[in-house]
């Protein structure tokens, strides 16, 4: 099981490729940021979605792409994946934002940018990043209680 939570937090051009019973294998959310709509087709009524951003965020293109096609030319479908991820990221958004108007869906998100950044190495930054979270979910911990009771 180890490879597998290895390959879920594979970055592409900072971790390597995990090779699992021949599946070349990288972190999914380049495929599915936000799998939500997996969750509801399995047949989950009551998903509470943790952002990572504050409302508002919209995803940029990847500025890594011309490495990132260089670099895994042999990977058409990933590399096709990542052209698109901020497209299906903002749609994803726009889809569970009116999910949660309907009350089918309850998202929970930091209030500003979190302090670390996705290769974080400061410690420091790192325990603030914890408590943005930590903060958020103390917060509307009575909001999840309902929801999830409803």
């Amino acid at each position: 099981y180890i490879k597998w939570i290895v390959a879920s937090a594979s970055m592409p051009l900072v971790a390597r490729i995990v090779d699992i019973e021949g599946q070349k294998l990288l972190d999914g959310g380049v495929a599915d940021s936000i799998p939500e709509a997996a969750f509801r087709k399995m047949g989950y009524t009551k998903n509470v979605v943790i952002l990572t951003q504050p409302k508002g965020y919209e995803k940029k293109s990847n500025s890594m792409l011309p490495l990132i096609k260089r670099i895994y030319r042999k990977f058409p479908n990933f590399v096709k994946a990542v052209e698109n991820r901020h497209l299906i990221y903002n749609q994803e958004i726009k889809d569970l934002e009116e999910l949660e108007k309907s009350g089918d869906v309850l998202i929970l998100r930091p209030k500003t940018d979190l302090v670390a950044s996705r290769t974080e190495r400061n410690p420091k930054k790192m325990q603030d990043t914890y408590n943005q979270g930590k903060l958020v979910a103390l917060e509307e911990i009575e909001k999840v209680k309902a929801f999830l009771n409803s």
